[in-house]
């Protein structure tokens, strides 16, 4: 992803990233959310919860929940995963632009268990993953519960196999959960793991 300001941005970007290129209007955007779910055959539907996102150069940096964005947001973003899984079944995840109107674009989706719910894992009732188990297995779905939790992702600096992670000091009573992936390569804006 990069924001393309002139024609000579444009012809760097087609040098960099080869052609063709997808180009799309820039809005001003206020925020961004992510919201997904777990559909089955049968039917049966299980909404993640609604984050918020605050992305740096094309990465997703932090997500947060509860989101601080309005009703109609909410219920907006709702409406359309509602429709979108009446046609998919899986784990999907979408990511929406909020503009500065409170208009919801969709930004993009993915069929797999995605960054943006990862704060499922130690801040909710059930994870992600564990509804998708659920899904697989036949078994009734869990109602996604969240209690107000941030994830951080821990983004590689400099190129190597070198791969640390250093915590800052917290209040008290903060629980804090690092996970790294296991790779076994770092490079600049690489997801080596995030931090709940």
């Amino acid at each position: 992803v990069r924001v393309i300001r002139n024609v000579d941005e444009l012809t760097q970007a087609g040098n960099d990233f080869g052609l063709p290129l997808l180009l799309e209007e820039k809005v001003k955007l206020k925020t961004e959310v992510a919201q997904g779910f777990v559909k089955t055959h049968d039917g049966k539907l299980s909404l993640f919860p609604l984050v918020e996102t605050l992305q740096k150069d094309g990465i997703c940096h932090l997500v947060q929940y509860p989101p601080k964005v309005s009703q109609k947001v909410k219920q907006d973003v709702e409406d359309c995963i509602r429709r979108l899984s009446q046609s998919l079944v899986g784990i999907f995840s979408f990511e929406f632009f909020v503009d500065e109107n409170d208009h919801v674009t969709i930004n993009e989706g993915a069929p797999r268990p995605h960054n943006s719910q990862h704060l499922t894992i130690d801040a909710s009732t059930a994870s992600q993953f564990d509804v998708l188990v659920e899904a697989l297995a036949g078994l009734p779905l869990t109602k996604i519960v969240t209690q107000a939790s941030l994830m951080v992702n821990i983004l590689g600096q400099t190129s190597g196999s070198n791969v640390s992670l250093t915590l800052p000091e917290l209040p008290a009573g903060v629980k804090v959960v690092p996970k790294l992936y296991g790779k076994e390569k770092c490079a600049p804006g690489r997801k080596m793991g995030h931090v709940n």
